[in-house]
């Protein structure tokens, strides 16, 4: 049994909480998967005092292992360089953009040890939510790549509720 008394997440608002999610970043993007280079890239130190953007660290036993971003008012245009087909031809993607307010959900990792634990998911985007309502955001959006050997495509749609919306 997970005791859930040891896991926490927090919203990093000072360089130390920088500096845990940076560990994370390292240990899964950097060196399991080999997609960045220097972690300090993805979150740069000016983050920690942007109104649009907030950090969420994850501790389990006050040792870092999960981390995620949240981008308010993301620039949606930046989807559209993925040529990506909407799944739901109905949908009025230019309205729908208007009368939402809108969050994008990135930067989350967790450490390959603690995948399985989905206290630590869990509480990394129970912390993020509960912040997204408190600010009077009404969506969340998301890319996910499949092909990914960790894709959480399906944790994103089986247990939070997405809707795949476009592919490419």
């Amino acid at each position: 049994m997970i005791d859930d008394k040891r896991v926490a997440a927090e919203r990093i608002t000072e360089e130390r909480g920088r500096g845990a999610a940076l560990e994370v970043l390292s240990a899964t993007y950097q060196r399991e998967k080999g997609w960045i280079t220097d972690p300090d890239r993805q979150f740069p130190s000016t983050d920690v005092e942007r109104q649009e953007i907030a950090w969420f660290v994850v501790r389990f036993d006050g040792r870092p292992v999960g981390v995620l971003r949240v981008l308010y008012d993301p620039p949606l245009l930046q989807y559209s360089k993925y040529g990506l087909e909407l799944l739901d031809g109905h949908i009025d993607l230019e309205s729908f953009i208007r009368q939402h307010r809108i969050a994008e959900v990135g930067r989350f990792a967790v450490v390959a040890e603690h995948r399985s634990n989905v206290l630590v998911a869990a509480a990394l985007m129970r912390a993020a939510t509960e912040e997204m309502v408190t600010r009077g955001y009404t969506h969340v959006i998301t890319d996910v790549f499949e092909d990914d050997t960790h894709s959480p495509l399906g944790f994103h749609t089986r247990v939070m509720g997405f809707i795949p919306s476009g592919c490419s």
